[in-house]
């Protein structure tokens, strides 16, 4: 054990048969290889562990900011991943109600060719002429139609006789 470093070097490392290790009073070690290693000053030590305390101090406070900013990022992504979720279901919504609507839009034009096709029916219709009937026919049919209201207004179970090969009309 020496005072100082410089005593400790010399007695440590003057003698060329022997070498020895020397520590000071203060922590400061000289080695038989010549390396000479520092205790340094416990106040030295003292402020350094608390300069590292604050160190650490300020990481935890770091970690904690970071974590609080990767939870509302996480929070958001989920919200974000429930948002597209929703989105693409009304797409399909969008795109089945389109199908159907494509298909009321086609169904509209096969309604509108068959209103063109009936009333183009109904033209040919009313063009067609009705044939007239002459005098003497509208005769027959006037005497046709009082003989059917004799035999509808006769009695029930009268049986009109009819001698063979007569004609009503």
């Amino acid at each position: 054990v020496a005072e100082d470093i410089a005593t400790a070097s010399r007695v440590g490392l003057n003698s060329h048969d022997k070498r020895y290790r020397v520590v000071t009073i203060s922590g400061q070690m000289v080695d038989p290889s010549g390396a000479m290693t520092g205790g340094g000053n416990a106040s030295a030590l003292i402020n350094k562990s608390k300069s590292s305390r604050n160190q650490i101090d300020q990481l935890e406070k770091e970690i904690s900011i970071l974590n609080s900013e990767y939870e509302k990022i996480s929070t958001k992504f989920e919200n974000i991943r429930n948002e597209k979720s929703q989105l693409i279901s009304e797409r399909d919504s969008i795109e089945r109600s389109l199908d159907e609507f494509a298909e009321i839009l086609s169904n509209e034009h096969e309604i509108g060719q068959l209103e063109e096709q009936l009333e183009a029916e109904q033209n040919r219709i009313n063009l067609m002429e009705i044939p007239k009937l002459s005098a003497d026919e509208i005769s027959q049919v006037s005497v046709l139609n009082r003989k059917i209201e004799t035999i509808a207004a006769a009695p029930a179970g009268l049986v009109i006789l009819r001698p063979a090969g007569a004609r009503l009309c």
